[in-house]
């Protein structure tokens, strides 16, 4: 239980327990890459045509297994026929669309239907053969480099030189006598339970890299730790440097040129706690 014997300030509580928690999952869990089994467009296939796709990765790891020469060449023409009867399988709809419409009338049809819906629209759109983006003279950028500095500027301009300049603030007095500020009660484990009640599940992680999940999994001693970065990031008026940090994931809006700036909504990623 090193992870919840940090101390210190704000900044050096995260980063230890951050870091302990981290190398304990790779550790343990090991590394993902980030790759799910099967193809999300694959739901309606029958059971003829995942038996094709099946025998076609079959012959491909056959193939891939062989150690002599005389195996290899076999084993080459099998892999050559099942993937051109998968292929073949795959293209072939009239014997799996009817069986499809046909469970769109029945129970339950109407999730089906949404489905069938959402995979056409995704095909339509084609988004992931988006490789290259424009600058603000709509010359197109191909590099990678350019285009992160593309990026780069679009939501540094968008962040922070957007909105009105001569908007001037007036002094925040809306209160005659003073209140004393220097003084700041403990938070209490009910509050901080109840703030992680109330977050949702399945959210991106930030930079971090660690889950909401994950923090409601760590019992007792976790909420303690929690209890105590917070106490202390109010007593000392200072927060972690790791909090000022996002990532920003750029999301189309599903109208326009896709491949402008200007046509994406910025998402930031923050780090949980």
């Amino acid at each position: 239980m090193g992870a919840w014997r940090s101390s210190g300030d704000a900044y050096t509580m995260l980063s230890m327990t951050t870091d302990c928690i981290r190398k304990a999952a790779r550790d343990v869990l090991r590394i993902s890459l980030g790759r799910i089994g099967g193809h999300k467009r694959d739901w309606w296939w029958n059971a003829v045509i995942q038996g094709k796709v099946e025998a076609n990765k079959a012959a491909y790891l056959q193939l891939v297994g062989s150690t002599s020469e005389e195996e290899r060449r076999a084993n080459s023409e099998r892999y050559k026929v099942a993937r051109k009867e998968a292929k073949m399988a795959v293209m072939t709809k009239t014997a799996t669309f009817p069986c499809l419409y046909e469970d769109l009338g029945n129970k339950g049809g109407e999730k089906k239907l949404f489905r069938l819906s959402k995979v056409r629209e995704m095909t339509a759109q084609d988004l992931d053969q988006v490789r290259c983006m424009k600058d603000e003279d709509n010359k197109v950028l191909i590099g990678d480099d350019q285009i992160k500095r593309r990026w780069q500027t679009y939501f540094h301009k968008l962040l922070n030189e957007e909105g009105d300049p001569d908007i001037v603030l007036g002094e925040l007095r809306n209160v005659d006598s003073p209140h004393e500020l220097s003084y700041c009660r403990d938070i209490e484990v009910d509050e901080v339970m109840e703030a992680m009640r109330k977050m949702r599940k399945g959210r991106a992680t930030g930079q971090n890299e660690i889950s909401i999940e994950l923090w409601r999994c760590m019992g007792r001693a976790g909420l303690e730790w929690h209890i105590g970065l917070f106490n202390v990031t109010f007593k000392t008026n200072r927060m972690s440097e790791k909090w000022r940090w996002s990532t920003i994931v750029p999301l189309y809006k599903n109208k326009g040129d896709i491949q402008s700036c200007n046509n994406y909504r910025g998402i930031k990623l923050l780090s949980i706690p």
